[in-house]
């Protein structure tokens, strides 16, 4: 009987723990409700597949109009009021990074996040939205040549309006508080 409720009681916290875990692009911000912008003619793109744990961002260098700028950004509406926060890790093939830049939009404002002598970097990144709020990503290309920048974006966390307990989290948390109380019934009822 005791074997019986340490068993119960394990997969109830496993199902607890699996109810609050919480991967980067999933739910509100699951990669399909992104909206993606690429200069026309770029070779620019962004790479979901490693989603929901990261995307990848990399620069135009296909030479479009013989070295003018490009660029990509993947954007989306910000689901609640709070704190979005992410990891970037940024790398470029270019001769500089200043000629590559990375950063964040935020209702249009771009927002550079590399440091501009500097090939490999990385960082994190939190800051206040607001529910509504535009927010992005951008990889830029200020000549399309000379090699691409690459950025890998993980450990995504935006803010999600509160959703009330599913019914069913609720109902099996019931059954198990039945479950245990008919054990110790049982228990006392049979010495």
């Amino acid at each position: 009987m005791k074997n019986k409720f340490f068993a119960v009681f394990f997969l109830f916290t496993i199902l607890l723990c699996a109810h609050s875990a919480k991967a980067d692009f999933i739910g509100s911000y699951d990669v399909a409700n992104w909206t993606r912008t690429v200069t026309l003619g770029s070779d620019a793109e962004v790479s979901t597949v490693a989603a929901p744990l990261s995307l990848i961002l990399t620069s135009g260098d296909n030479g479009i109009g013989f070295g003018f700028p490009s660029s990509v950004s993947f954007t989306i509406p910000v689901a609640a009021t709070g704190i979005l926060s992410f990891y970037w890790d940024f790398d470029t093939y270019d001769a500089e990074s200043s000629d590559d830049p990375f950063g964040y939009l935020l209702n249009g404002a771009f927002t550079p996040l590399i440091d501009p002598w500097s090939i490999d970097q990385s960082d994190t990144v939190s800051l206040s939205v607001s529910l509504g709020d535009i927010f992005g990503f951008r990889q830029d290309s200020v000549d399309s040549l000379f090699g691409p920048a690459v950025t890998t974006i993980s450990a995504f966390s935006g803010p999600v309006a509160a959703v009330p307990e599913p019914a069913t989290f609720g109902l099996m948390t019931l059954g198990l508080i039945g479950f245990v109380c008919q054990a110790l019934r049982r228990k006392t009822q049979n010495p």
